[in-house]
């Protein structure tokens, strides 16, 4: 930047790679955090596949796979922006909302007073199933926990290695530049500042015949003046 001093370009540079290497470190705990999530999903989902029938008379939330006779009393099936994929089933303890991760075929064509059975497991609706559809997973169901919480992990994993190799490169470079500035370039050579006095040359020795030159000329100035005076020749 032009008329910018390099001492407030290095901390500029500094801070942006300290607040990039930040970035990258918040976005790998957050990776870390859903992928713990994750995995308590997957272990959910281990739960489940091996979760016997209920037997009858069972409640909501007990550990089993229930079937429930339900009616579906409501349907919303939109895209877009903000997507809602909703169902309201009416069920003998009550009406209930169950929402699915995307459109699907039980969506598209579901009505009022459609039949239709529901998976219960701990409480929660894990699928709804038709005649014509099959078993659609909802988004309570341990499986779609299981995919959305590993896609973002996944996201969020790489976005934080893209962070810090960045921060890090910055970091890297700038001090590299730095180190080969001050071997490179920042002191000038001796005997040819503007006033330095000194004729060009090599150092040490220049100087020296420099100071002998001058010496001896000043040393001959004074006998060649009493020999002009005296009539004799120089």
């Amino acid at each position: 930047m032009k008329g910018s001093r390099p001492g407030a370009v290095r901390h500029a540079e500094d801070r942006t790679a300290l607040v990039v290497t930040s970035g990258g470190v918040a976005a790998l705990l957050v990776a870390v955090c859903v992928a713990i999530a994750a995995m308590q999903a997957r272990r959910a989902q281990s739960a489940y596949d091996v979760a016997n029938p209920c037997p009858m008379g069972a409640v909501w939330d007990s550990d089993c796979i229930d079937y429930v006779s339900a009616t579906v009393i409501g349907v919303k099936n939109t895209d877009g922006k903000h997507p809602v994929h909703r169902l309201t089933i009416s069920t003998p303890d009550g009406n209930h909302s169950v929402g699915f991760p995307r459109t699907n075929a039980l969506l598209e064509s579901a009505v009022d007073q459609t039949p239709v059975v529901l998976t219960v497991w701990r409480g929660r609706v894990t699928e709804v199933s038709t005649s014509w559809s099959g078993a659609v997973a909802t988004s309570e169901s341990p499986a779609t926990h299981y995919d959305k919480d590993l896609d973002v992990a996944l996201l969020f994993l790489g976005l934080a290695a893209f962070l810090l190799l960045a921060g890090t490169w910055t970091l890297w470079s700038d001090r590299r530049l730095r180190s080969t500035g001050k071997r490179h370039g920042r002191h000038p050579a001796r005997g040819h500042g503007k006033n330095s006095g000194e004729r060009p040359g090599n150092g040490k020795h220049s100087r020296a015949r420099f100071s002998a030159g001058g010496i001896a000329s000043a040393a001959r100035g004074p006998a060649t003046g009493r020999r002009a005076a005296a009539g004799t020749p120089a």
